[in-house]
């Protein structure tokens, strides 16, 4: 089957049968979405319709696949979700404990995914976030700003999936902690795009 234009796929829901049953596949750009019927709490298309209300779609670019794993990740096992950075495949475990914890999880490796895109891409840009960072930890210690979670302390990847995923999911508690952050989402990220 051939498309004429990038808006057909994307709303393009699909059934593929598998040796286990059918497993309903979503196309957002495109991404393949698919095991979340496994998940108790959401749907394969409920993900689906999130992504494309919530994150750019140029943000899916490199992006093969969002899938739900049904066991935890045997490499990590406490990971809510990990993205490989070679194939770019999203997984999410089953460790996630409700549907707005799942969402934040596929928000905040579709901001890894955009990180990767941008230090492909925009390696000034890129320089520009990890200047960013490096002055998050001298806020940290001055007042305990900076940081929108202690996780996003490890590094300046997991500084911008977490703050990528604040302003989508919490764009009051990034402006709180990292004004200077909000302001590179909003403007380097998002391109002026806010949310509430």
């Amino acid at each position: 089957m051939t498309y004429s234009s990038t808006e057909e796929i994307n709303n393009l829901p699909t059934e593929i049968s598998s040796e286990t049953g059918t497993e309903y596949t979503e196309l957002v750009n495109c991404t393949e979405v698919s095991n979340f019927e496994d998940c108790e709490f959401t749907s394969t298309e409920e993900v689906g319709n999130y992504l494309r209300e919530k994150i750019p779609l140029s943000h899916l670019e490199n992006c093969p696949s969002i899938g739900y794993e049904s066991q935890p990740s045997e490499i990590c096992p406490n990971a809510l979700g990990f993205i490989n950075r070679h194939s770019r495949e999203i997984k999410i475990c089953s460790i996630c404990e409700g549907k707005e914890q799942l969402l934040e999880t596929v928000t905040h490796e579709v901001g890894h995914n955009t990180h990767y895109n941008i230090m492909s891409n925009n390696p000034e840009l890129a320089n520009k976030w990890i200047e960013i960072n490096q002055a998050s930890y001298t806020q940290n210690s001055y007042d305990g700003t900076g940081f929108v979670s202690s996780y996003a302390m490890t590094n300046e990847r997991e500084d911008f999936a977490e703050s990528y995923a604040s302003y989508i999911t919490d764009p009051e508690k990034l402006i709180f902690y990292s004004p200077e952050k909000y302001e590179f989402m909003k403007n380097e990220v998002f391109y002026g795009r806010e949310y509430n």
